[in-house]
Protein backbone atom coordinates (compact mmCIF):
# COMPACT_ATOMS: atom_id res chain seq x y z
CA UNK A 1 0.00 0.00 0.00
CA UNK A 2 2.87 2.32 0.77
CA UNK A 3 4.46 1.65 -2.59
CA UNK A 4 1.22 2.42 -4.33
CA UNK A 5 0.95 5.80 -2.54
CA UNK A 6 4.60 6.54 -3.29
CA UNK A 7 4.26 5.67 -6.99
CA UNK A 8 0.98 7.56 -7.23
CA UNK A 9 2.52 10.61 -5.53
CA UNK A 10 5.57 10.47 -7.78
CA UNK A 11 3.38 10.15 -10.86
CA UNK A 12 1.18 13.05 -9.68
CA UNK A 13 4.20 15.32 -9.05
CA UNK A 14 5.72 14.59 -12.47
CA UNK A 15 2.39 15.11 -14.22
CA UNK A 16 1.74 18.43 -12.48
CA UNK A 17 5.23 19.75 -13.21
CA UNK A 18 5.06 18.65 -16.83
CA UNK A 19 1.64 20.22 -17.41
CA UNK A 20 2.67 23.42 -15.71
CA UNK A 21 5.80 23.62 -17.82
CA UNK A 22 3.87 23.01 -21.02
CA UNK A 23 1.28 25.61 -20.14
CA UNK A 24 3.96 28.14 -19.24
CA UNK A 25 5.89 27.56 -22.46
CA UNK A 26 2.73 27.83 -24.53
CA UNK A 27 1.92 31.34 -23.31
CA UNK A 28 5.05 33.41 -23.23
CA UNK A 29 4.89 37.21 -23.33
CA UNK A 30 7.25 38.19 -26.11
CA UNK A 31 6.78 39.95 -29.46
CA UNK A 32 7.54 36.78 -31.42
CA UNK A 33 4.90 34.63 -29.69
CA UNK A 34 1.78 36.73 -30.08
CA UNK A 35 -0.04 38.34 -32.97
CA UNK A 36 -0.05 42.11 -33.14
CA UNK A 37 -3.37 43.82 -33.63
CA UNK A 38 -3.52 45.81 -36.85
CA UNK A 39 -4.80 49.28 -36.12
CA UNK A 40 -6.30 51.40 -38.87
CA UNK A 41 -5.14 54.93 -38.28
CA UNK A 42 -7.28 57.87 -39.32
CA UNK A 43 -4.51 59.99 -40.83
CA UNK A 44 -5.17 63.09 -42.88
CA UNK A 45 -2.71 65.35 -44.67
CA UNK A 46 -3.02 68.97 -45.75
CA UNK A 47 -0.65 71.30 -47.60
CA UNK A 48 -0.09 74.49 -45.60
CA UNK A 49 2.43 76.51 -47.61
CA UNK A 50 4.44 76.14 -50.82
CA UNK A 51 7.38 78.36 -51.73
CA UNK A 52 9.86 78.22 -54.55
CA UNK A 53 13.51 77.82 -53.58
CA UNK A 54 15.81 80.42 -55.11
CA UNK A 55 19.13 79.10 -56.34
CA UNK A 56 20.61 76.74 -58.88
CA UNK A 57 17.93 74.06 -58.57
CA UNK A 58 14.33 74.52 -59.58
CA UNK A 59 12.64 73.13 -56.49
CA UNK A 60 9.84 73.90 -54.07
CA UNK A 61 9.57 73.63 -50.29
CA UNK A 62 6.26 72.24 -49.10
CA UNK A 63 5.07 72.66 -45.51
CA UNK A 64 2.39 70.10 -44.73
CA UNK A 65 0.40 68.95 -41.73
CA UNK A 66 -0.23 65.30 -40.86
CA UNK A 67 -3.25 64.89 -38.56
CA UNK A 68 -4.16 61.82 -36.49
CA UNK A 69 -7.95 61.82 -36.08
CA UNK A 70 -7.99 58.39 -34.43
CA UNK A 71 -8.10 57.44 -30.77
CA UNK A 72 -4.75 55.56 -30.82
CA UNK A 73 -1.24 56.94 -30.96
CA UNK A 74 0.30 56.61 -34.42
CA UNK A 75 3.54 54.64 -34.32
CA UNK A 76 5.58 53.76 -37.40
CA UNK A 77 4.92 50.03 -37.70
CA UNK A 78 5.29 47.16 -40.14
CA UNK A 79 2.91 48.94 -42.50
CA UNK A 80 4.61 51.86 -44.19
CA UNK A 81 2.57 55.08 -44.16
CA UNK A 82 3.62 57.62 -46.78
CA UNK A 83 2.58 61.12 -47.76
CA UNK A 84 2.22 61.26 -51.55
CA UNK A 85 2.56 64.61 -53.30
CA UNK A 86 1.21 65.13 -56.82
CA UNK A 87 2.79 68.28 -58.28
CA UNK A 88 1.16 69.70 -61.41
CA UNK A 89 3.41 71.87 -63.55
CA UNK A 90 2.60 74.80 -65.83
CA UNK A 91 3.65 72.64 -68.77
CA UNK A 92 0.89 70.13 -67.97
CA UNK A 93 3.09 67.42 -66.44
CA UNK A 94 2.41 65.64 -63.16
CA UNK A 95 5.34 64.83 -60.89
CA UNK A 96 4.88 62.37 -58.03
CA UNK A 97 6.92 62.44 -54.83
CA UNK A 98 6.45 60.56 -51.56
CA UNK A 99 7.89 60.77 -48.07
CA UNK A 100 7.60 58.15 -45.32
CA UNK A 101 6.09 59.17 -41.98
CA UNK A 102 8.61 58.32 -39.25
CA UNK A 103 7.23 60.44 -36.42
CA UNK A 104 4.91 59.46 -33.59
CA UNK A 105 1.61 61.34 -33.61
CA UNK A 106 -0.59 61.55 -30.51
CA UNK A 107 -4.35 60.97 -30.81
CA UNK A 108 -6.37 63.96 -32.06
CA UNK A 109 -3.27 66.03 -32.78
CA UNK A 110 -1.05 66.92 -35.70
CA UNK A 111 2.54 67.60 -36.68
CA UNK A 112 3.91 70.04 -39.25
CA UNK A 113 6.69 68.83 -41.54
CA UNK A 114 8.63 70.26 -44.47
CA UNK A 115 9.78 68.60 -47.68
CA UNK A 116 11.82 69.84 -50.64
CA UNK A 117 10.76 68.58 -54.08
CA UNK A 118 13.04 69.00 -57.10
CA UNK A 119 11.12 69.91 -60.27
CA UNK A 120 14.07 69.84 -62.69
CA UNK A 121 13.21 72.11 -65.66
CA UNK A 122 9.46 72.41 -64.95
CA UNK A 123 7.59 75.28 -63.30
CA UNK A 124 5.25 74.74 -60.35
CA UNK A 125 1.49 75.26 -60.85
CA UNK A 126 -0.33 73.34 -58.05
CA UNK A 127 0.11 70.52 -55.56
CA UNK A 128 -2.09 67.89 -53.90
CA UNK A 129 -1.20 65.57 -51.01
CA UNK A 130 -2.65 62.26 -49.83
CA UNK A 131 -1.77 59.32 -47.56
CA UNK A 132 -1.05 55.85 -48.88
CA UNK A 133 -0.09 52.64 -47.08
CA UNK A 134 2.33 50.06 -48.49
Amino acid sequence: MRRFRYIWGLFWAVAMNACGTLVYQGYEMSPTHHDTQSVDFELEVGVLHVREVQGETNSIKVEYEVMNRGGDIFLPSAQTHNVFFMVKTQEGREIGHYERIYRKIAPNSSIILEETINLSVYNYASIEASIFVE
